[in-house]
């Protein structure tokens, strides 16, 4: 609806923007918007009708402060139609935090980071017992088991609750590109390791790749992480990101990605982006309708929370579901993880329900200079992968099991191929 409408009334009346008549002309607002364009996805002309019917109802209201429920009561019942079929539909909400390694900041400050956030997500989770949170990446977890190992108990407690979400395969969200083979397989050795001795997660407990700011894809990476048990990836920059050009076809926003050897992983690009700061707004349902008419599902996957330093979900954003989960015109709102959000999809998919496309090569490329800046760490990274493997030959030749013995080698490997040391968008040490 025009803006304008809520505005009118909301000048007329005096009120301030905080109190319940703006909380009440955004109910409608929102309301109305969704119906509309969930009436225009599913080509309801009788729907389309009640939308502008419930706008001009908006248009058309002069009463005062006290009749203002009256209108949102009003508003909601022409629409009501419209409400029964939407609650069919699911918002899966899942927290997350993104938290870069060593972008613009040094190690210290990444502790740090990693600290803060998970304290305030933890905190959130004991004011909020419906909220679920997902996180990536074996070295957040190992730091908090190093330095906060009370903090890193309750981990364990809400992981073990089902309520932290481990999305972690990789030791880092790292660089698909120029990470050897090798160096991806034993990212998922030690991750799984990590994770089954920790937590009791079996390599099928994690089924999700988490790699939203990885700035490449090579086309072998379906086949590695098919080997791991990994059977979901998501992902934002799969050739075109925010703000970035696309080179070469359209990419749907769920995929199968097919490896040259036919394995396959179910991935989903995201179509808003993995902080919710950047552009989704507080009506969440409008781009999963996007979302339902390019796939044919009935529900997506809003990842929301802020990120790259850290932060992850806040009380504004959990109490804005919340609020949303009481509008009955209005998909169902679910704080919910990843892995639910793709087993249900998998499941439709294997029934025929919808039609999943095929991708069967590289999705790159993001970042002009990914490849060729700081040669240094390049150089570094490709040393200590060769390095690694020659003592891991030489072991194995002396007839001594290698699998635990490199790992205190390998693993500074693995970490600073995270996407913003390896491919050199970081800053120099």
């Amino acid at each position: 609806m025009h803006p304008h409408s809520t505005q009118r009334i909301q000048r007329r009346l005096g009120a301030q923007p905080n109190d319940a008549v703006a909380a009440s002309l955004r109910r409608i607002r929102v309301q109305i918007d969704f119906a509309a364009r969930f009436a225009a996805y599913r080509k309801d002309a009788g729907g389309q009708a009640l939308a502008a019917q419930a706008e001009s109802l908006v248009d058309e209201f002069q009463g005062d402060v006290d009749s203002l429920q009256g209108l949102v009561a009003q508003v909601e019942e022409v629409l009501a139609p419209i409400g029964s079929e939407a609650k069919k539909t699911v918002v899966h909400c899942v927290g997350h935090g993104h938290i870069d390694m060593n972008w613009m900041w040094s190690w210290p400050e990444t502790v740090a980071t990693t600290h803060d956030t998970f304290a305030s997500v933890l905190s959130l989770m004991r004011q909020y017992p419906q909220l679920t949170y997902s996180q990536s990446q074996a070295s957040v977890y190992a730091l908090i088991e190093k330095y906060h190992p009370e903090m890193f108990a309750e981990i364990q407690q809400r992981v073990k609750e089902g309520r932290w979400e481990v999305t972690a395969v990789h030791w880092v969200e790292g660089d698909k590109n120029l990470a050897h083979g090798e160096s991806l397989a034993r990212h998922l050795l030690y991750t799984r390791r990590y994770f089954q001795e920790k937590f009791g997660l079996a390599p099928e407990d994690v089924p999700v790749d988490w790699e939203p700011d990885t700035f490449g894809h090579a086309n072998t990476v379906p086949g590695i992480l098919a080997q791991g048990a990994v059977q979901f990836y998501y992902s934002c920059r799969t050739g075109g990101g925010h703000h970035h050009p696309r080179v070469g076809e359209e990419r749907p926003p769920l995929f199968w990605w097919e490896g040259p050897d036919g394995s396959r992983v179910l991935v989903n690009r995201e179509t808003t982006w993995y902080n919710s700061y950047v552009n989704i707004g507080d009506n969440i349902a409008l781009p999963a309708v996007d979302f339902f008419e390019a796939t044919g599902l009935d529900e997506w996957l809003n990842i929301y929370g802020v990120g790259n330093h850290g932060g992850g979900p806040t009380h504004e954003e959990i109490e804005w579901m919340l609020e949303l989960q009481t509008y009955p015109i209005y998909p169902e709102v679910r704080f919910s993880t990843a892995t639910a959000f793709y087993r249900n999809v998998l499941r439709k998919a294997d029934s025929g329900a919808i039609q999943v496309p095929v991708i069967d090569h590289e999705l790159n490329y993001e970042f002009t200079g990914c490849y060729t800046s700081q040669s240094a760490i390049k150089r570094a990274n490709r040393l200590g992968e060769q390095f690694c493997l020659e003592a891991e030959t030489l072991a194995a030749l002396q007839g001594r099991d290698v699998r635990c013995l490199m790992r205190e080698a390998w693993l500074p490997v693995l970490f600073n191929q995270f996407h913003d040391i390896l491919p050199g968008s970081g800053v120099t040490a």
